[in-house]
């Protein structure tokens, strides 16, 4: 069985400018290929990508949630994995703070741990850095 072809929609601001983009499969945020929620500021540029499957946020290959301020610079980033927030090889929430300080919370599906706990579970081998796969 195949699945669907996407439905894909796009809505825009009151005075003409794109808002937001979706992409969606049996009435489910889903996108095997790119972000499944696109929304952009008025100015064009873009505020949040949500990679999504099945109607979860999911991406082995980078956040599945990322948001911008509208100057361009990064507000937060979180790693999801079938739903849950998972990071194997780092924080799995981000989060940029106006003033140039940055938070990190860890996570491992979906438990948060505090940085020693996962720095525990991290091999620090160097061939971890070339063998390790995120699943």
């Amino acid at each position: 069985m195949s699945t669907p072809a996407p439905v894909i929609k796009i809505e825009y601001y009151s005075t003409g400018e794109l808002y937001i983009k979706s992409w969606s499969v049996n009435k489910e945020f889903h996108r095997e290929d790119g972000p499944a929620v696109i929304i952009y500021f008025m100015s064009g540029k873009p505020k949040v990508h949500s990679y999504m499957r099945d109607g979860k946020h999911h991406r082995v290959d980078g956040p599945s949630l990322t948001q911008w301020n509208e100057d361009g610079t990064l507000r937060r980033e979180h790693y999801y994995r079938n739903g849950n927030r998972h990071r194997a090889d780092g924080p799995a929430v981000i989060v940029y703070e106006p003033n140039g300080d940055i938070t990190n919370l860890y996570y491992r599906d979906d438990v948060q741990l505090d940085a020693s706990a996962f720095a525990d579970l991290v091999p620090d081998t160097p061939e971890w850095a070339l063998t390790y796969e995120i699943l």
